[in-house]
């Protein structure tokens, strides 16, 4: 547990290491947020107008209106900002594992090949379990939902490993080495691992709830301003604590990857 506990030490402070990359990812996570925030507004808007003239039932025109499309290109490159953060987890991670407390450097091609592959082993690992907590919530089927629950929660434990060891090895097909995934594990051992995961996670979550308990706090000074200047606000602290967290989290699992050596 010692070295649970000092890892997460020390990544907790990693972030602010070097407050200019870290204000980078910070502002990269504000774009997305704007993005999806502007995207939301545009499209609430467009269905109040569809109500408001009892269109609501045309879905074709839903569709095809270019208020859709405007949502469309608004997300699409919000997902792409998304892919070069992911990259830049996967850097964090390599640093992490070479014990280099560095924060990486911004290399644009290297960060979104690296964050695309990040994102396909997110898909494989979980396509599965969404698809069974999917069909169990439009079926009713309880059973399904548990089990589609439970395998979820097993394959995020073992991609957090799965993406370290691709990481480590600089190829994709180690994420899918069960075997060697499954020793690594083992060598740290099955419930320090999890128990550390679970440690991790609650300390990160301690961090967010603190995060909406100042938020709270502070609405009735900010609320005097509009509504705007309000979602700017929030927005600004969510994404410098999301940004933090990312940072932190991710070095902090390459930590314990060097744990089983």
């Amino acid at each position: 547990m010692a070295s649970i506990t000092s890892n997460l030490k020390e990544s907790l402070a990693y972030p602010f290491n070097d407050l200019k990359k870290f204000g980078v990812i910070f502002i990269l996570n504000m774009i997305i947020f704007s993005l999806i925030i502007a995207s939301n507004y545009i499209f609430v808007n467009f269905l109040r107008e569809l109500i408001a003239h009892n269109n609501i039932s045309n879905i074709n025109l839903v569709l095809n209106n270019q208020v859709s499309i405007e949502v469309a290109i608004l997300q699409i490159i919000a997902f792409i900002i998304s892919i070069f953060i992911l990259g830049y987890i996967y850097e964090v991670i390599g640093n992490s594992i070479e014990k280099n407390n560095q924060l990486p450097k911004f290399n644009i091609k290297k960060l979104f090949i690296n964050g695309i592959k990040v994102e396909i082993i997110n898909i494989i690992y979980m396509i599965i379990p969404l698809a069974l907590i999917q069909i169990a919530i439009s079926y009713d089927l309880t059973i399904i939902l548990v089990i589609g629950i439970i395998l979820a929660i097993i394959l995020a434990l073992i991609e957090i490993m799965a993406i370290d060891n691709m990481v480590a090895n600089k190829t994709i097909k180690a994420a899918f080495d069960f075997k060697g995934i499954i020793e690594k594990i083992k060598s740290i051992g099955y419930l320090t691992y999890v128990g550390g995961i679970i440690f991790y996670e609650f300390s990160y979550f301690i961090i967010f709830c603190s995060l909406f308990v100042i938020m709270i706090l502070i609405l009735p000074i900010i609320i005097l301003l509009s509504i705007y200047g309000v979602l700017i606000i929030y927005a600004i602290l969510f994404s410098a604590v999301y940004s933090y967290v990312l940072i932190s989290q991710a070095h902090l699992y390459g930590a314990l990857y060097n744990l089983a050596e």
